[in-house]
């Protein structure tokens, strides 16, 4: 008899332990991610997606440290990034550039719940896409009754960035000029390593091809000085401004 009260018991707790469970997993938020995906074969949707990216982060900066959602950038010239977005996210060529917002499971993205139809302007689209995020998370950026000195209110915050084909959006990093592609490669993967999308600018000076490793445009002269600076503590000496005249 006793035995018999003491397998209910221990079954009676399992149960309770798994119910408990069950309810944590339930109530645990949707960890969400912003993802972009362009080609790095295609020199006008690596702007687009340069653009993107850092308006994405200079908006995410004003977020809460703990709720800003990372961000994902995958091209579909490499073979595994692209075969990932086609048959995991449903993500095609026909869609580059893609911007949206994708479920995350044990930190890879696993479902795309939003997405931007059409990439007109990419500052605007990275506002819109963030204003959603905030919808979905629960982001509140007003600010409190007695805000610090120096906390900018929703109006004080800047606005979206122009469009790179307008003169303020002209400024470009450049941090290296290489004869043979392979050299800029191993430079672009140094900075991602360290957070920073570089791109590959081919051309042709003096009848011979070079590549340019860059990371731009930004909004303004300010705003890439500071991103120079940035460059420099991670030990990117050679980085210098450059006026892309709006290119």
């Amino acid at each position: 008899m006793l035995r018999t009260v003491q397998l209910a018991l221990m079954v009676a707790i399992s149960m309770l332990a798994l119910a408990t469970l069950q309810a944590q997993e339930a109530s645990t938020p949707d960890e969400l991610a912003i993802l972009i995906v362009g080609t790095e074969e295609n020199a006008e949707m690596m702007r687009q997606e340069n653009v993107l990216i850092e308006e994405v982060r200079r908006q995410l900066r004003t977020w809460p440290a703990d709720k800003r959602p990372p961000v994902f950038s995958y091209h579909f010239n490499k073979k595994k990034e692209r075969a990932y977005c086609e048959q995991k996210l449903n993500i095609l060529v026909e869609d580059l550039v893609f911007v949206g917002i994708v479920r995350l499971e044990k930190k890879v993205p696993r479902k795309v719940v939003y997405r931007i139809d059409r990439l007109v302007n990419p500052a605007r689209s990275a506002t819109e896409l963030l204003e959603r995020a905030q919808e979905m998370l629960g982001v509140n950026l007003t600010p409190s009754p007695s805000p610090s000195p120096g906390t900018p209110s929703p109006s004080a915050t800047p606005s979206a960035s122009p469009s790179p084909d307008e003169p303020e959006a002209r400024w470009r990093i450049q941090l290296g000029v290489f004869g043979q592609r392979k050299n800029a490669e191993e430079l672009v993967a140094k900075l991602r390593e360290k957070g920073h999308v570089a791109t590959i600018m081919a051309a042709v000076e003096e009848g011979a091809s070079v590549y340019k490793v860059q990371i731009g445009p930004f909004a303004n002269r300010q705003e890439a000085l500071t991103a120079v600076d940035a460059l420099k503590a991670q030990s990117f000496q050679q980085a210098f401004l450059v006026d892309g005249g709006g290119d």
